[in-house]
């Protein structure tokens, strides 16, 4: 009873009151932003344009009736749509970062209109919101304590801007998707839909077709991958053709790894495999020992080829450098150890104040020193700018998802629902690892700019649903009898 009274104090149903003042607000407020952009020459009034406002309505129009279609909606418009909005920097805004901040705002409406601002309980409310809560401190006391020899790079202010966004659309995304999924049947179809979406990429490439969906970049196909490869192993009720199709989409997408061009990314492909080797020790430790040896023996068999494309590679492209400007970022961040020096701001601290040795091991290896000396390692960016306290709360971000997967693996036999839960704690694996390869799931803003949130949403969205699992996992458990 009291799980139906929680469901039920956030079942909100939308009147006309709340329903048509608010659309027709956020339309007026889409009208005034097509204006302005239009006028400066940011955004081109052409067809695909129009086509996006009016799709764009049509899914605001959906997200007040219903949360679940607005997620939805975002990994579609995520997926599929290439749209891009210009900030007068080199970083446009995409429609997944436009996406989130209008889930976001219907949802506070939403909670305004029900008089129930508040959040369901769960182990990562207080990581994300801190986690946005030190951000923003950050960026306040970065302009107020900001260091007067260091200088102002052009678009600073937006720049550091679009860095706080980017603190605060994610984790609010996992707050969002954790109170609003209310029905187990939105994960399954998100699920499925989001493996079937890899399949379709995949086998587009392989056949020389176009790549129409410009969303499906790494870490979205490590979540195709570690998701499919969670139902093949754990879901013994998945029908003959759908096993046959889930395994040729992880077998296609292994060859594309595979491939001369690809396997020399170990960023790309390393995230994934831990993430799927996970999955397998958590299912069976003989088979997680089985395809552990298998690759240690196929990288035995093909050393040279190897270490070639792996270890030549990275230090034809520097990816050795890491280290020192591991050092120097984590060596700037002491300077204010608690909040960091503000989101957006390492680049222009160490513009002044790159140690020396960095410079040296540059001209070492007769290097040109970066112009950004990016840490491409998300727990050190997130340090150098938000300080221990950020640094603090994603870490307690990725230990709640972890605790509420363990404690959701013993609450499920063999199926889908333990296909997904190990997928998780799989894809949490795969997230930690890329957290130390690069800005996979917290994005510097300048290491591929607010597009790279592309890379980012699809974590936060399913750890969300994760977290929502522990609230609907009785009555699932109670159908299942």
């Amino acid at each position: 009873m009291n799980l139906l009274r929680q469901q039920a104090d956030f079942r909100v149903h939308v009147s006309s009151s709340l329903l048509r003042p608010g659309v027709v607000s956020l339309l007026l407020l889409l009208v005034a932003a097509l204006g302005w952009a239009g006028g400066r020459g940011v955004l081109p009034l052409g067809l695909p344009t129009v086509l996006v406002l009016i799709l764009g309505a049509g899914a605001l129009l959906l997200t007040f009736l219903d949360m679940e279609w607005g997620l939805l909606l975002l990994f579609l418009g995520s997926l599929l749509v290439g749209f891009e909005l210009g900030t007068g920097t080199q970083s446009p805004i995409v429609i997944t970062t436009l996406g989130i901040a209008a889930l976001l705002v219907i949802w506070l409406l939403r909670m305004l209109r029900s008089g129930k601002v508040r959040l369901l309980p769960s182990a990562v409310n207080w990581p994300a919101a801190g986690l946005m809560a030190a951000a923003a401190a950050s960026f306040l006391l970065a302009q107020i304590l900001r260091d007067p020899a260091v200088p102002v790079p052009a678009g600073g202010l937006r720049v550091q801007l679009g860095a706080l966004a980017l603190f605060v659309l994610l984790p609010g995304l996992l707050l969002l998707t954790a109170s609003s999924i209310r029905r187990p049947a939105f994960i399954e179809r998100l699920t499925h839909l989001t493996i079937l979406s890899g399949g379709v990429a995949i086998v587009s490439y392989f056949l020389g077709l176009p790549w129409f969906t410009p969303g499906m970049v790494a870490h979205v196909v490590m979540w195709v991958l570690v998701l499919a490869f969670g139902q093949l192993l754990c879901n013994p009720s998945l029908p003959p053709v759908g096993r046959l199709v889930y395994g040729l989409v992880v077998v296609l997408w292994f060859l594309f790894y595979l491939s001369p061009s690809q396997v020399g990314w170990v960023s790309g492909w390393l995230p994934p495999a831990v993430a799927m080797l996970t999955v397998a020790f958590l299912r069976s430790r003989r088979l997680f020992l089985v395809l552990l040896l298998g690759g240690v023996v196929l990288v035995a068999l093909q050393s040279d080829v190897v270490y070639e494309h792996t270890v030549s590679v990275a230090q034809r492209t520097g990816s050795f450098l890491r280290f020192p400007l591991w050092a120097a970022n984590i060596e700037l961040g002491l300077k204010n150890p608690l909040t960091g020096v503000g989101p957006g701001n390492p680049r222009a601290y160490l513009s002044l104040y790159l140690p020396e040795y960095v410079r040296t091991a540059y001209a070492n290896l007769g290097w040109r020193l970066p112009q950004e000396p990016l840490s491409h390692n998300d727990y050190i960016d997130t340090f150098t700018q938000t300080g221990l306290l950020g640094l603090g709360f994603l870490v307690a971000v990725q230990v709640g998802v972890a605790r509420a997967g363990l404690r959701l693996r013993r609450r499920f036999q063999p199926g889908f629902w333990q296909g997904f839960i190990y997928s998780c704690l799989g894809g949490l694996a795969g997230v930690v690892m890329g957290c130390w390869l690069g800005s996979w799931f917290l994005p510097y803003v300048y290491n591929g700019g607010l597009v790279s949130i592309r890379h980012a949403y699809l974590s936060w969205l399913y750890f969300g649903a994760l977290v929502a699992l522990e609230r609907l996992a009785p009555s699932i458990v109670r159908e299942q009898r």
